[in-house]
Order: C-alpha cells, then sequence, then structure tokens
C-alpha cells in the first residue's frame, strides 16, 4: 500500500475548490470533531499549500518516527563535519535507536548542543 498523508480541514468543510485536487485521495469524517473533515492524499503536500488551504498534517505515528529520523541524521551529518561517526550511521539506524530509546537520542542532542554552544 502506498503511502498516504492526512490533512484536518480547520476553517471550513469539504466542497469544491477548497481543497486542493492533485493526489487526492478521499475525504474522511473526524471522529474526535477537531476538523471539518479530514483529506487522504497520496502524496504529500508542501507547506505552502498547506497554509494555502489552512490545512493542519495530520502524521501518523511512523511517519513522525520517519521526520524525526531523517532531522536527526541531518543533525548528526551537521555536528560532524568529518563524518567520524559508525560508517552504518545513517537514518534507517536513527529510526531504529529513535523507536527504541528516545529519551537517549534527546539527552544525547541536548549534550552536544550543550558542548557547541558558548
Amino acid at each position: 500500500m502506498a503511502d498516504e498523508y492526512r490533512y484536518g480541514m480547520r476553517l471550513r468543510g469539504f466542497a469544491p475548490l477548497t481543497f486542493p485536487p492533485f493526489g487526492f485521495v478521499r475525504r474522511e469524517d473526524d471522529p474526535s470533531g477537531k476538523y471539518w473533515d479530514i483529506l487522504v492524499y497520496d502524496v504529500k503536500l508542501t507547506d505552502k499549500v498547506i497554509d494555502g488551504y489552512e490545512l493542519d498534517y495530520l502524521p501518523t505515528q511512523e511517519q513522525r518516527i520517519d521526520e524525526i529520523a531523517v532531522k536527526l541524521d541531518k543533525i548528526y551529518e551537521d555536528m560532524d563535519p568529518y563524518n567520524y561517526r559508525d560508517a552504518d550511521g545513517s537514518v534507517e539506524q536513527a529510526k531504529g535507536i529513535l523507536k527504541e530509546d528516545p529519551y537517549t537520542v534527546i539527552e544525547e542532542l541536548i549534550g552536544w548542543i550543550e558542548e557547541i554552544m558558548p
């Protein structure tokens, strides 16, 4: 199954011209009642489109972990300009560590930030 991305309609309900048509898969009811409707897409919308249509991105837990892992990998890369990390240091490794022990990762990041901050 292809990835699906969900967006909450904050200010209005589902009707013609109230949502971006490209990549649209379906509309769902919001069981929480927070949004008028939930829109499901097979592509991730850009921040500009999300803002333009006044939507909220509603990532799944797996999507959040993936996004955080990519950011962590970028932080590792930026903090290690000479690439001293292990050969297998990668986004997949970061995702695995984050899933298993997120608090250790956060503590390590805080330690690195404290080391480089004046």
